[in-house]
């Protein structure tokens, strides 16, 4: 399903069992942001819920033919219908909105309420839009530390480093605590291990 949300985790070893995860046979790759503090926002701060309401408005709306200026944006009728959106959700939410903050993509930490996000040290990234609200903000370039041209972490051998990362206690079962999840990893754990003996 589409998102404005990418997942990230502020642990390696959790980002390398994800990029294990499937597909065995194909190559896995860790990218690595260095996102810098006044990026960063907590889950409730106005930042977030103005770029997380971009997702109520409907498919036709596009940022680039918004008023430029300040007050004129803040006038526009479309922008007007976005305030009330995010006023469904922040009631105080004062009626100034900064234009270029709709075309940004901001890290979201989250409550840790949840065990799933909690073990996987997870946060995410938030994206506005770059014109229509099909097109996503780009992830600014100097974010990007590991995964460009000239410096990657890919690796093949994905079978081979879920098993270690099992040693450092790094699994399916550590990362996802939900019933479900346990019994799946105990009835595969024993799939294999019966299908070796069978060999």
């Amino acid at each position: 399903m589409p998102t404005r949300l990418l997942d990230l985790t502020a642990n390696s070893l959790v980002a390398l069992y994800f990029a294990c995860k499937h597909k065995e046979k194909t190559e896995g790759e860790v990218l690595v942001l260095d996102i810098p503090n006044d990026q960063v926002k907590f889950y409730d701060s106005d930042t977030v819920t103005l770029l997380a309401n971009i997702a109520r408005r409907p498919k036709e709306f596009d940022v680039a033919a918004l008023p430029a200026d300040k007050d004129g944006f803040n006038n526009d009728t479309e922008v007007g219908k976005l305030l009330h959106d995010i006023r469904s959700d922040k009631s105080a939410f004062r009626n100034i909105i900064v234009p270029s903050d709709l075309r940004r993509v901001v890290a979201v930490r989250t409550r840790l309420d949840n065990a799933r996000i909690a073990r996987q040290e997870g946060a995410f990234l938030l994206f506005g839009a770059d014109g229509s609200k099909s097109k996503p903000a780009k992830v600014p370039d100097d974010w990007l530390v590991c995964g460009t041209a000239t410096q990657r972490i890919i690796f093949s051998n994905k079978h081979k480093l879920k098993r270690e990362l099992l040693s450092f206690g790094v699994s399916e079962q550590s990362l996802f605590p939900e019933l479900e999840s346990q019994a799946a990893a105990i009835v595969a754990r024993y799939q294999n291990k019966y299908a070796r003996k069978k060999k």
